[in-house]
């Protein structure tokens, strides 16, 4: 694995993570939380162990995909909404050859925001 620079402009010292240590700090200096880690929180804020917490997190995932599954829609009151979006037929362009082709129709799984979860994120 290689060493990443985070925080690094062109009048500051760069400072050097090992992607070992630190496997979710990505390249632009962005952390990403991995399951494990939404388990130990979860586990911490709600007096769960580890494995109940883990046992819910997976029921609530497995329940909102068959909801989406079947086209309808969850809302969280504060938090957001979980719904199914349809992207139309396009015409689009092979990369590698250029050449003109279409793009079926699809299904796409799609997050809104609340607003006042917008708010909590910006601060407000």
């Amino acid at each position: 694995m290689e060493d990443r620079r985070l925080h690094c402009t062109r009048h500051e010292t760069c400072i050097i993570i090992s992607s070992r240590e630190y496997p979710n700090i990505h390249r632009n200096g962005d952390y990403s939380m991995n399951k494990n880690e939404l388990l130990e929180k979860v586990s911490l804020a709600s007096g769960l162990t580890k494995k109940e917490s883990e046992a819910a997190i997976n029921a609530f995932l497995e329940t909102l995909t068959d909801v989406l599954k079947a086209g309808d829609k969850i809302s969280l009151k504060g938090f957001g909404t979980f719904e199914v979006r349809t992207r139309e037929a396009r015409m689009g362009r092979n990369p590698r050859t250029g050449e003109t082709m279409e793009i079926a129709a699809s299904k796409v799984p799609a997050f809104k925001a609340s607003s006042a979860l917008k708010n909590v994120v910006n601060g407000k």
